[in-house]
């Protein structure tokens, strides 16, 4: 990874075409998934069940709990906003108002609660609350809240040829692959906007779980904590295009940015 950011760097390597990093640290072929099989597997854990698992795991948080701030972001999934759960501040991940529960929006925002239940705290994931699901039709995530920029915003004033310099490039490539390996070597959506660049620039947060898929290993009841196997889907909507070949290309993206 260091000797990827590095080279890219100086100016020698284009990782906008992904050919050359996957070269590098390809572990074998990803499994692609059709669109509807995709998203009919992302939800084998049907909204019931994220219920009895967010509350099993005293993850619930009720809505006489929050007071939602401004807006922070927004896109096709819905809005981020700033807020507070019980005094404390946090962001606060909802879904477009009417969004129906047939949809893929509401379903990946079912699959991100389901996913960042199941995890244990890891500093350079971002932080999972709780849900308050006061109303299944548009559960609301409430998690970390992250006073800092991804990594895209980061880059793009910069010139080409700035330099980061090798020991944060080293740093943020051990956050990104930490996070990774925390998740069991599973894909989340790994793109420069879902990496946050927290603590004045000393820490790499990894957020959004909406295009990644659990799948339970082994039997039995899914309605407790276990050791679950993310997938990245091969089907995502306009607004997640461009990955450009994935983690090897988003490690060397740490080190410059686009021109």
């Amino acid at each position: 990874c260091i000797l990827l950011c590095t080279t890219h760097q100086s100016n020698k390597m284009d990782v906008n075409n992904g050919s050359n990093t996957d070269t590098l640290l390809r572990h074998g072929p990803s499994p692609l998934l059709k669109r509807n099989s995709s998203i009919q597997r992302s939800c084998e854990l049907s909204v019931k069940d994220t219920i009895c698992a967010v509350r099993n795991n005293s993850n619930e948080i009720q809505s006489s709990e929050i007071k939602i701030g401004r807006e922070i972001g927004s896109g096709a999934f819905g809005s981020i906003f700033k807020g507070t759960w019980n005094g404390k501040k946090c962001a606060l991940k909802m879904l477009g108002k009417g969004t129906p529960t047939d949809s893929q929006h509401y379903l990946r925002h079912i699959v991100e609660i389901a996913i960042m239940n199941d995890l244990n705290y890891h500093p350079n994931i971002i932080q999972f609350y709780g849900a308050c699901l006061d109303d299944v039709s548009a559960p609301i995530i409430v998690e970390e809240l992250v006073d800092g920029p991804n990594l895209e915003e980061y880059l793009r004033p910069k010139r080409l040829g700035f330099n980061l310099g090798q020991a944060k490039i080293y740093a943020w490539a051990l956050h990104l692959l930490g996070a990774l390996e925390h998740l069991h070597n599973g894909r989340p959506s790994i793109k420069p906007k879902n990496l946050l660049v927290a603590e004045g620039g000393r820490t790499l947060k990894l957020i959004d779980f909406g295009l990644s898929k659990r799948i339970p290993r082994g039997g039995g009841a899914v309605c407790h904590r276990g050791s679950w196997e993310l997938e990245r889907r091969a089907s995502m909507s306009s607004d997640d295009e461009g990955d450009g070949g994935g983690l090897a290309s988003h490690t060397g993206r740490i080190g410059t940015p686009r021109y």
